[in-house]
């Protein structure tokens, strides 16, 4: 399947993304920026005047290039591929709880299912074998996420197992230590040509990549999943805590009162409610009822100093 479309990239939220969007998102990646995972593909070399051409070494270092950053690429979809059921049968809806099965990271898996060893023993995994015996069921384990759901949690041993198209993988899913340290470290029988090598094995189904290599390149990636795996967090945010408190708004609603509480709260903008009341508080703008006399009406009458009667008319 070619992955390598060169399709508008995908606006919709990274855990939602098939297979050939993510691909869509890679290859939409800057080219050739540090620390990201443009640094799968190469820069083209511009001519320096008009009408000029690359010089061949150039052209060839290229495509070398070029061709490496597809297999990798390509690799990683096949293994997203082979680890997801999203969408076969049920709907594609996965259910809202599945009891975790174990698995053994180091055991190598040349059946289906997560045969590459991407998924980590945080996935909550299924069997797509149910007739088979215990040893096929435990390397059958895959997720009902989507691809764009695991590659959006996946750890950096995953991703370097997925890149490097190594049946049961290379490393250790959770450490990214070499399977066959492991090995060592546990004393199990391994191939002595494999034995030595470790962090600079040669990858063949990685176009001869250094495993050193591949992990730099699988790290940089990862820390471009992990940007636009944030991003799509705080983007839809608003709209997951609507669904959980007022399913019924729609987004333009929402949108709307977004704008009201930003203008309210932050600007302080609105209908000047609040301003009306405090000026009718306003002791200075209050408005008598009556004159004012300086005398009560009782101090005006003159006081007998005899009776001492204040009232005359009596």
């Amino acid at each position: 399947m070619n992955y390598s479309s060169k399709a508008p990239t995908p606006t919709k939220s990274f855990w939602d993304l098939t297979v050939p969007e993510i691909s869509q998102w890679i290859h939409a990646l800057t080219p050739g920026i540090p620390n990201t995972g443009g640094m799968l593909f190469p820069v083209a070399v511009k001519p320096s005047a008009a009408g000029a051409t690359i010089p061949p070494p150039n052209q060839e270092q290229f495509a070398t290039k070029m061709a490496l950053g597809e297999l990798l690429v390509r690799n990683l979809m096949t293994a997203l591929s082979s680890a997801s059921t999203f969408g076969n049968g049920g709907g594609g809806v996965p259910e809202a709880k599945r009891q975790k099965i174990d698995h053994n990271t180091t055991n190598n898996n040349c059946g289906g299912g997560d045969k590459f060893k991407v998924l980590d023993p945080s996935f909550a995994q299924s069997n797509n074998n149910k007739n088979s015996s215990t040893t096929t069921k435990n390397s059958n384990n895959t997720s009902e996420l989507s691809p764009g759901a695991i590659l959006s949690r996946i750890t950096l041993g995953g991703l370097v197992n997925g890149m490097s198209g190594v049946e049961g993988g290379c490393v250790d899913t959770l450490s990214c230590i070499p399977l066959s340290d492991l090995q060592k470290d546990h004393h199990q029988v391994i191939d002595p040509s494999s034995a030595t090598k470790g962090i600079d094995a040669v990858i063949d189904t990685a176009g001869n990549l250094i495993l050193k290599d591949l992990i730099k390149l699988a790290r940089v990636l990862l820390r471009s999943i992990s940007a636009r795996t944030e991003m799509d967090v705080m983007a839809t945010t608003p709209r997951r805590i609507a669904d959980l408190l007022c399913p019924e708004v729609s987004d333009s609603e929402l949108k709307a009162i977004r704008r009201r509480v930003y203008d309210t709260v932050i600007l302080g903008q609105g209908t000047n409610a609040s301003s009306n009341l405090a000026a009718l508080e306003d002791e200075s703008k209050e408005i008598p009822v009556s004159a004012q006399t300086s005398k009560s009406e009782v101090e005006q009458w003159k006081k007998c100093t005899l009776c001492g009667n204040n009232d005359q008319a009596s």
